[in-house]
Order: C-alpha cells, then sequence, then structure tokens
C-alpha cells in the first residue's frame, strides 16, 4: 500500500471545492445556529449598556441639579455632570459594536451567507478590541493612580 504522504511531491488542490473566502459558500446550519442561540444574549448586554449610559447621564443631571440647589455655583455643579458624561462616552462604541454584531446574525440567519457572517465576526472583534484597550488603559491608569498615592502617601508621613 503506497503512503499517501510524500514530503517531496508537489502540493495538489481541488479545484472543485470552494474557497473559505468565496462569498458564494454556504455557511454550515449548525455555524448559524450557535450564533443565533447567542444573539438574544448579545442584544440583551448591548440594551443593559444603553441603559446603563442612559442612567449615568440622568445621574449626572440630577447630582448636578440638586448641587445647584444647595447653593453651589453653577460651574461647580456643571463640573460634577462632566465625568458621567465621559463615563458614557466609553460605553457608547462597546454597545454599538454588540448592537450591530446582533443585526448582522439576524441577518446571517435570513440567508446572508459568508458575507454576513464575516460582518458579525469582524463587528465581535472590534467589541473584544475595544475592550482590550479599554481595560489595559484602565489598568495603567490604576497603577499610576496606586504609584501616585504611595508617594504623596510617602511624602505626608514625612512632615
Amino acid at each position: 500500500m503506497p503512503d499517501p504522504f510524500d514530503p517531496y511531491k508537489a502540493p495538489q488542490a481541488s479545484l472543485d471545492a470552494p474557497s473559505p473566502l468565496d462569498p458564494s459558500a454556504k455557511v454550515p446550519a449548525s455555524v448559524i445556529e450557535l450564533l443565533a442561540q447567542t444573539r438574544p444574549w448579545v442584544r440583551l448586554i448591548s440594551i443593559l449598556i444603553f441603559v446603563g449610559m442612559g442612567l449615568a447621564l440622568l445621574g449626572g443631571v440630577v447630582v448636578s441639579s440638586m448641587s445647584s440647589r444647595a447653593g453651589m455655583p453653577g460651574g461647580m455643579s456643571a463640573a460634577m455632570f462632566i465625568p458621567m458624561f465621559i463615563v458614557a462616552v466609553f460605553y457608547v462604541p462597546p454597545a454599538l459594536f454588540l448592537w450591530q454584531y446582533a443585526n448582522r446574525i439576524r441577518r446571517l440567519e435570513e440567508g446572508g451567507g459568508m458575507p454576513m457572517l464575516e460582518e458579525a465576526i469582524s463587528r465581535q472583534k472590534s467589541f473584544w478590541k475595544y475592550i482590550g484597550i479599554f481595560v489595559a488603559v484602565m489598568l495603567g491608569l490604576y497603577a499610576f493612580f496606586i504609584v501616585m498615592g504611595g508617594l504623596f502617601g510617602a511624602m505626608l508621613s514625612r512632615h
């Protein structure tokens, strides 16, 4: 029986098989089903992020208005709203990426084929890339503030 693997033989490819990048290639039903099962959860998380942003902005407005009623200067009450606004802005991209991911999964279920699978995975990649960068930046900021707090504490203990 001849050995099917010959390291000295030139590689051969079948011209009958579709390329994995072929837009007309059919997405396996099991892949569509698995993605369809994640779609409601992706949509839920996206909606919860949007609601959280709204509550953060609403909280900022409430705190700002309460502080202005308590006799704080107008500039001070506006300054209290700025951090809530900044936090809300940072949550916009992941919420949008998840929303778009869920939409692409829906279009894949409706027969979008490989292009919609690629679009869905692209949106998911963008979400995780954003979250990874965000977490790395936040860890860097935490480390910076911990070091600065330690230095500040050391300076105060010497006096």
